[in-house]
């Protein structure tokens, strides 16, 4: 289970980020047909507008955040390496 952890993290960043720009995404698309469906120059359909607004930049900027746990897997990955490679330099003295 803890062998290649920092491979396991960066598939979960992956996937964290596409879970993410995908749950915005659509929920900026029901905001945008909630608003088209309201009576124009209310209200409901001011907020929906702005709601899809808010959502789509949401899901653009979503998968920047799974930048930080993409950075721990590879900050983990090269300890390991470097883990190895002090184990192998203390093997050949």
């Amino acid at each position: 289970m803890y062998r290649n952890i920092g491979k396991k993290i960066h598939i979960l960043a992956i996937i964290l980020a596409a879970l993410s720009f995908a749950g915005f995404l659509t929920a900026a698309v029901i905001f945008l047909l909630a608003a088209l469906k309201a009576e124009a120059g209310t209200t409901v359909r001011a907020a929906g507008l702005e709601g899809a607004g808010l959502f789509f930049a949401l899901s653009l900027l979503s998968p920047l955040f799974s930048w930080v746990l993409y950075g721990f897997g590879s900050l983990v990955d090269a300890s390991e390496r470097q883990a190895e490679q002090e184990k192998e330099i203390r093997d050949l003295l």
